[in-house]
């Protein structure tokens, strides 16, 4: 466990982190944004450890360079950062392990289209084993709103105590706030509302879509109504769950990790760094699971491909897990053949 007086100089660590992730994000994308120079706003750098560097992605990386070295004044730190790659800071053994995604939602963000996050997860070292989601115990996901937004949402958990929710101005975000309880709520009606199967790459795109279409067929007979079901493409697995928490999103599967490595198929999928804040929708009451339905527990690295399906809450896991099982029971098999087929004339 983090001592409390640690854990208090952590979480100030990394809000003040976040606070200078949004404003670098917002300088670097105001003037072009203001000018409509979409070009510069998507473009990208190159490769980085993970996935795509994107020029915004680059503009908040010198925080996470900094916040190291703040944490590593508190606890020797080992902290793994999507594009940077793994820093070491403090003396000794580190203490803490530290997983980063500065910007979660880059492509949505980029283009102004709608918010993305930075996240941060931290967990304590146990002597060299190896270390999952299971284990962080500080979460903390910060809103980085599109141009037109003064305020931005800031979900700090830990774990066994909890999830609030800010709302606080972008001139705050770095400053200590209490918030309020977030709470997924315990009801929640499954026969409408959002669900999202998230699919990204072109070829992979049919394969998820006869998954989802079997699941709507077989979830008829629990009173899914198709004609009140909604998809939400939103490309940020932190976005996605804190919805899931909120209630708003009444399932998210994204099965692209799981298919993928079946079908021997190229994937872009989620990486334990997009996940790392999933303290916030467990805390908040959410249930979030791996891809074999198992409760999530990606490890602690920068490179492994991490299903994820999430509820709002255990009443919605009882109604539509077995939907979902039942689906990939009967349709998984032909799902892998299309992506294979797809993925090798792609």
């Amino acid at each position: 466990m983090i001592p409390s007086g640690e854990r208090a100089r952590i979480l100030a660590a990394v809000r003040a982190c976040h606070a200078r992730i949004v404003r670098d994000v917002r300088a670097h994308l105001a003037p072009l944004v203001a000018r409509g120079d979409w070009e510069r706003a998507m473009a990208a750098r190159g490769e980085g450890v993970g996935d795509l560097v994107y020029e915004i992605d680059a503009a908040a990386e010198r925080s996470v360079e900094r916040l190291a070295r703040d944490l590593g004044r508190i606890a020797p730190t080992r902290l793994l950062c999507e594009g940077i790659g793994e820093v070491v800071t403090g003396r000794g053994e580190p203490r803490l392990r530290v997983l980063v995604d500065p910007v979660d939602g880059t492509r949505n963000r980029m283009a102004d289209l709608r918010s993305a996050f930075a996240l941060t997860g931290i967990a304590v070292e146990r002597g060299g084993e190896p270390l999952t989601t299971s284990d962080i115990e500080i979460a903390v996901q910060t809103e980085i709103p599109p141009s037109d937004r003064t305020h931005a949402i800031q979900l700090v958990a830990s774990r066994g105590e909890g999830c609030r929710r800010a709302a606080l101005p972008l001139s705050r975000l770095g400053a200590p706030s209490r918030g309020v309880p977030l709470r997924a709520p315990r009801r929640v009606d499954v026969r409408s509302g959002y669900y999202s199967f998230l699919r990204y790459l072109p070829h992979e795109r049919a394969a998820i879509a006869e998954i989802e279409v079997a699941f709507f067929e077989r979830a008829r007979r629990i009173g899914v109504d198709p004609r009140r079901v909604y998809d939400d493409q939103w490309l940020c697995a932190a976005g996605q769950l804190a919805l899931v928490a909120s209630g708003r999103m009444r399932m998210f599967a994204d099965l692209r990790a799981h298919l993928a490595a079946r079908a021997g198929a190229k994937t872009i999928a989620s990486h334990p760094y997009d996940v790392c804040t999933a303290l916030v929708a467990t805390e908040a009451g959410a249930v979030v699971l791996g891809g074999d339905f198992e409760t999530l527990a990606a490890p602690l690295d920068l490179t492994t491909d991490v299903s994820v399906i999430a509820f709002p809450n255990e009443a919605a896991r009882r109604a539509l897990e077995p939907v979902l099982r039942e689906t990939l029971t009967a349709h998984e098999a032909n799902a892998v053949a299309r992506l294979r087929a797809d993925s090798a004339r792609a």
